[in-house]
């Protein structure tokens, strides 16, 4: 072993030493002063601060994707702050072990650094303007919550099999939260209590039971089932033996995805669905074409058939549909036209930490009956533009299009390989389901969970890019080294190139 990792070696076992010493003091300070639930995170805050140091990779890789299924029922509230859930806190602890994490790869294109430099800087002028604790927990939001992920995936993938084990992890913990989810459909009966701060629960549509297992809403649940299920049809293409086991676990993450009863992540679905069949080889394709059609006819014979149908059509006519969720059909087009109306006399929009029914007013009506829609902004699109205006929204969509171009390219890149090509095509497609759910629910900037596994998504979309990069690279230095020494050869040979 070097000197540099023998020393390298001491001081990390020196730290921890210091932070388990530490941590003895604290607890015992702690378990004395403070309530149970405050010594519970600090206890937990600690042990993550210390693996964050002693596994920095692992922390991103391994912890990270997982922290999306922990229930959001555990948060510690400080003054006026937002609360700290426990995947802010896997973020921040994060941060420590991205630090630690040595990296030479250039894993994120120029032109989303750029983008995302500009829209920071703007994010910070607004909280400028407006320094409000509202407004600081707004900045953390767009900044940390949503775009942090990207650049720790990047600095800790050093090759596409640390992108492949993430997948994994995330495909085992949906696969447990579905079966959550579908006991909770049996069973009729909540996981755990809706709190309405950090955990929040639409009850029963059209006198069907909703479940939400470890999800903070059952649209959340939807929404995280409708990201992983692409993940899975991409894993069910590939040559090898997980394609067995990726088949036998869709079924179950399908059912959850119906049980959730939420029409925009079927929707949304079916949007990553149709861009993935855009994107894959021909067979590929076909491959799934018929498989969505497989499962849609095995839907319309199954028990939930005449639901899902209703629910479907009160998309069309939310009048006749009223009882299977109709009202918020109607509830999400005129909040769409309010919020139009409101950024044409507010362009610059109603600032960070504003659109919400206390400090915004969003007049309308539903039928006789006057409203606030700014009481419950379901629509991830609106609830941007209402809070950042025209410009801000504009560099928001500017970032998440170079995220979504540079995840298309690679792709495309890929498509020939029967290993990563179906697992870049899913990465891309779920973006783009994803931007369409956001029409229907409130997702950017709003809920954790969706905001770090959009984080993830496109980290390895660009992590896998970077490794096409790279092999594209090599291909061209390798095809410019053929081509001199041929050179080479003509000249020793006397042989003049015409």
């Amino acid at each position: 072993m070097s000197h540099g990792r023998l020393r390298k070696r001491v001081w990390s076992q020196r730290l921890l030493i210091v932070l388990v010493v530490s941590l003895a003091i604290l607890m015992g300070l702690a378990i004395v002063f403070l309530p149970i639930a405050i010594v519970s995170f600090l206890f937990g805050g600690v042990v993550l601060l210390a693996f964050a140091v002693a596994r920095p990779r692992q922390m991103v890789l391994e912890v990270l994707p997982l922290g999306v299924f922990i229930p959001p029922v555990f948060y510690l509230s400080v003054a006026e702050l937002p609360p700290i859930t426990p995947i802010r806190g896997l973020l921040l602890a994060a941060i420590v072990a991205s630090f630690r994490i040595r990296s030479d790869r250039v894993v994120i294109p120029k032109t989303f650094q750029i983008s995302f430099t500009v829209f920071a800087c703007y994010i910070a002028l607004l909280f400028l303007i407006s320094p409000t604790t509202a407004a600081l927990s707004r900045v953390f939001t767009y900044t940390v919550e949503i775009f942090l992920p990207i650049w720790l995936v990047a600095r800790a993938v050093r090759r596409r099999d640390d992108v492949l084990k993430m997948v994994t992890l995330l495909i085992v913990g949906a696969v447990l939260a579905a079966a959550l989810m579908l006991f909770e459909f049996a069973t009729s009966t909540p996981t755990f209590p809706a709190d309405q701060i950090t955990f929040f629960s639409s009850g029963p549509r059209g006198g069907l039971f909703r479940a939400q297992g470890v999800f903070a809403h059952q649209i959340i649940a939807g929404v995280v089932m409708m990201m992983i299920l692409p993940l899975i049809i991409a894993f069910a293409l590939r040559p090898d033996r997980i394609a067995l086991l990726a088949k036998s676990c869709g079924p179950l993450l399908a059912a959850a995805l119906i049980v959730s009863f939420s029409r925009g992540p079927w929707l949304g679905f079916a949007v990553a669905c149709l861009s993935m069949v855009t994107v894959l080889r021909a067979e590929n394709s076909a491959r799934l074409l018929t498989i969505a059609f497989a499962c849609l006819v095995v839907l319309l014979v199954s028990p939930w058939g005449s639901d899902i149908r209703d629910l479907t059509l009160a998309l069309r006519d939310p009048v006749a549909y009223r009882d299977m969720g109709g009202i918020e059909v109607t509830y999400r087009s005129q909040l769409f036209h309010s919020t139009l109306e409101f950024m044409m006399s507010n362009p610059m929009g109603a600032g960070l930490g504003n659109a919400h029914k206390g400090a915004l007013n969003l007049a309308g009506s539903i039928g006789s009956t006057s409203i606030n829609f700014a009481r419950s902004i379901d629509n991830g699109w609106a609830r941007v533009l209402l809070e950042l205006g025209w410009i801000g929204f504009g560099l928001f969509v500017i970032v998440l299009t170079s995220a979504l171009v540079i995840s298309l390219r690679s792709a495309i890149r890929f498509r020939v390989d029967v290993a990563y090509g179906p697992l870049a095509a899913a990465l891309f497609a779920t973006q783009v389901g994803f931007a369409f759910v956001s029409a229907t629910v409130a997702t950017f900037a709003t809920w954790s969970q969706t905001d770090l596994l959009f984080g993830l998504w496109v980290g390895m979309a660009f992590a896998i890019g970077a490794d096409s990069d790279r092999e594209n690279d090599a291909d061209v230095a390798n095809r410019s080294n053929r081509r001199d020494g041929c050179k080479s050869l003509n000249d020793v040979a006397g042989i003049v190139e015409p």
